[in-house]
C-alpha cells in the first residue's frame, strides 16, 4: 500500500490529531504558528486547492474547509462515513470513505456534493495523478484507479 505525503499549503505543512484541533507548522523549521478547530476529532484527510486546506473529520463524516492564509472556517459538509483521505484534482474534492467503502465528490468553490460511488473495502489513502485518481483500499489490499470523468 502507499500513503500520501504530508499536507501542505505551499508553506506550512498541516498536521491532524486525535483531539479538537488541527496544527499548522512552519515548513521551514516546523515550529507551530497556529490551530484551527475544524469540528470534530480524528483529523485524517487533507487535501489544498490552492487556497483552502479541506480537513476530512473521521469522528462526525464530514469534511471542513478552511482558508490556509487565516484558518477561518469556510465551511463544513457532510460525507460518506468515516471519511479518511481527501484529494484535489483542479476542480473537485474526492475524499474516501472508510466505513461505508465509497467516495464522495464535492465541488472545491463551493463544497456542493458532485458524486459518490462505490470502491473496495475501506478506503484510507486517495491521490490524484493528474490524470487519474487513485484509491487505496486496506480493507481488500488493492488500489481502485478511477478516471476524473467517472462520476
Amino acid at each position: 500500500m502507499f500513503t500520501s505525503s504530508p499536507p501542505s499549503d505551499g508553506a506550512n505543512i498541516w498536521v491532524g490529531s486525535d483531539n479538537t484541533l488541527v496544527g499548522k507548522l512552519r515548513s521551514s523549521d516546523g515550529k507551530l504558528i497556529g490551530t484551527v478547530e475544524p469540528g470534530g476529532v480524528e483529523h485524517r484527510g487533507f487535501a489544498f486547492d490552492g487556497s483552502k486546506m479541506w480537513i476530512a473529520i473521521l469522528s462526525n463524516s464530514t469534511i471542513t474547509a478552511v482558508l490556509a492564509r487565516n484558518g477561518e472556517i469556510q465551511g463544513t459538509f457532510p460525507v460518506g462515513t468515516g471519511p479518511w483521505g481527501a484529494a484535489f484534482d483542479g476542480e473537485n474534492i474526492w475524499i474516501a470513505n472508510f466505513f461505508d467503502s465509497s467516495v464522495t465528490v464535492l465541488r472545491a468553490r463551493n463544497g456542493a456534493f458532485f458524486n459518490s460511488f462505490p470502491v473496495e473495502s475501506a478506503p484510507k489513502v486517495i491521490i490524484y495523478d493528474g490524470s487519474s485518481i487513485w484509491v487505496a483500499c486496506s480493507g481488500s489490499n488493492t488500489v481502485n484507479k478511477i478516471t476524473r470523468s467517472s462520476p
